[in-house]
């Protein structure tokens, strides 16, 4: 009996070693696993600031440019940052990168900044209370319609859709260009409306002449009131109207469109203090 009981025990032995080194193989492979957990926790955690701080940066950049009423980062709109999809124009962030877009909405701008880093991603939103249409902010709120027809006049334009894109311009001062450039970045160089709105500071009242020059049509609005009508397919063309104003803010709106060739717009004042035609400065407008 001694004798079988032997090789029984030896091979109790051996099995129990066996399931002891399996043991510490998972134990050893646990370790290496949390430590790998830990570091991508790590790696995450640092994105996830980073991408933050990229999104808090990029609030705080497009608030600047509304404030300021410039175009900072290049992207084409005051307001929005890295906006055009062109790398070269983006603002250095690190290793992060921020995309911020703006739309208005009642009572006020709303700005959406997106910041990523890695698997990152935060998102921040800020709302200028009174900056819509309250002239708050510089600059005219614009709002551009890329048509799929051949419009000929103002009204073949469906102004009511949602535009295909929109910004903030500074003032409206384009001279005739070739027909090979886009009147927005992104946007079409023909068959295409672009819409301007917000308000215009008199600064003394009285008589005021105000001038749109356009290729192709374009008019000008007051207080709802047309003073402008520079309509139809032409060349670079210059007409104006007459309308008494009284100092202060006044509601102001543009609407352009372009059929084929080369197209532009500029829209000029003259009134009490302002004795020559000249382009309305970027000072007058706010949205």
């Amino acid at each position: 009996m001694r004798g079988r009981e032997e090789p029984i025990r030896r091979g109790v032995a051996a099995i129990v070693m066996v399931v002891l080194v399996l043991l510490m193989d998972l134990v050893i492979m646990g370790m290496v696993l949390h430590g790998a957990r830990d570091h991508d926790l790590t790696v995450r955690r640092v994105e996830t600031v980073r991408a933050f701080y990229a999104a808090e940066g990029g609030i705080n950049m497009g608030i600047r440019e509304l404030m300021n009423g410039s175009d900072e980062d290049g992207d084409g709109g005051i307001g929005s940052i890295s906006d055009d999809g062109e790398g070269a124009t983006d603002p250095a962030l690190g290793a992060a990168t921020v995309r911020v877009s703006r739309s208005i909405e009642a009572g006020g701008t709303r700005l959406t900044s997106e910041g990523r880093d890695g698997a990152s991603r935060r998102r921040l939103e800020a709302t200028l209370v009174g900056s819509s249409g309250s002239g708050g902010v510089p600059g005219l709120w614009a709002s551009y319609f890329d048509d799929g027809g051949w419009p000929s006049q103002l009204a073949h334009i469906e102004w009511d859709m949602s535009p295909d894109e929109t910004g903030v311009v500074s003032q409206l001062n384009w001279p005739r260009t070739s027909d090979s450039t886009p009147f927005w970045i992104g946007g079409p160089n023909m068959n295409y409306g672009a819409e301007f709105t917000g308000s215009i500071e008199i600064g003394e009242g009285g008589s005021w002449r105000f001038y749109t020059e356009s290729d192709d049509g374009s008019k000008l609005w007051i207080d709802g009131v047309e003073v402008v009508n520079n309509d139809g397919c032409h060349s670079m063309r210059e007409r104006s109207g007459r309308v008494s104003l009284t100092e202060g803010a006044h509601e102001f709106m543009v609407r352009f469109f372009e059929r084929s060739g080369n197209h532009g717009l500029i829209v000029s004042w003259r009134g009490p203090g302002v004795k020559t035609k000249t382009v309305i400065p970027a000072s007058a407008f706010t949205h």
